[in-house]
């Protein structure tokens, strides 16, 4: 259950499957997961982009995706108020709460605003963007994805790591809203920086994790792939997603995967 799309992790419904699975071995499970939109009220509300953008959406299409065989359905908060369980002040009370509160169309106009500045601020965003720049990447649209297949990436790994890792202390610790939150709140929920220190892009993948390491704001989190994750004051259960690697050979800061 999720009354807040900005609550989502990464990897959660599969986690929550695992769990069941050990727990109740012989169970015949199936998964509700309760959300303020699922993807067709979005697209209904506003359009199929923004349905897609959601992290709701983006983690029940890639749980179902990779449990092509669990039993699982996306409900929106807008059907439950919609299921006429009693007529009473209460429940009507309840109802008007989802839809001007949990599932009101202006939280989707919200939620296309996550923009790094919307994070960080606009002086410490900027001062980022013109460090990017400096080593060539593209910075103007929402997701900035960093290719190392590319060759401009290619002479030298251990200077590119180096500046990039400048350009993300400069949002840890100039950006707004950051939280000195002591690491051990949280807890380092990536377990395979082996796999991704054995690649050609190691180098850059190492600074990350050494990056994640210094300071006590940050921690890694994911399964396949990992994101470097920072406590924020406005979004206190889940952080924000710093940079996420995609694969071994790419990053993506703050964008749609």
């Amino acid at each position: 259950v999720k009354t807040r799309e900005e609550s989502t992790t990464e990897g959660q419904l599969e986690k929550y499957l695992y769990g069941l699975q050990k727990k109740c071995p012989k169970a015949d499970i199936a998964i509700t997961y309760l959300t303020p939109f699922n993807k067709d009220r979005a697209k209904a509300m506003k359009s199929a982009e923004v349905a897609q953008s959601l992290p709701t959406v983006r983690e029940f299409r890639q749980f179902t995706e990779s449990c092509s065989s669990a039993r699982a359905r996306h409900v929106s908060w807008l059907d439950l108020a919609e299921v006429p369980i009693v007529e009473n002040a209460l429940w009507e009370q309840h109802r008007e709460y989802v839809r001007e509160h949990i599932s009101s169309d202006s939280l989707l106009d919200e939620s296309r605003g996550r923009t790094l500045e919307r994070f960080f601020g606009q002086r410490p965003t900027l001062q980022f963007r013109e460090a990017l720049r400096s080593l060539d990447i593209k910075v103007d649209d929402p997701g900035i994805d960093i290719n190392f297949e590319l060759e401009r990436y290619e002479d030298d790994l251990q200077a590119f790591a180096g500046k990039l890792v400048k350009a993300l202390e400069i949002l840890v610790c100039d950006g707004d809203g950051v939280s000195r939150e002591p690491k051990s709140t949280k807890r380092n929920a990536f377990d395979n920086p082996g796999g991704f220190k054995s690649f050609p892009y190691s180098k850059v993948h190492s600074a990350l994790f050494d990056l994640a390491d210094r300071y006590d704001c940050l921690w890694l989190e994911g399964k396949q792939d990992y994101a470097v994750r920072v406590a924020h004051d406005r979004y206190k259960s889940s952080g924000v997603s710093l940079i996420r690697s995609v694969g071994t050979s790419a990053l993506l800061i703050k964008g749609r995967r």
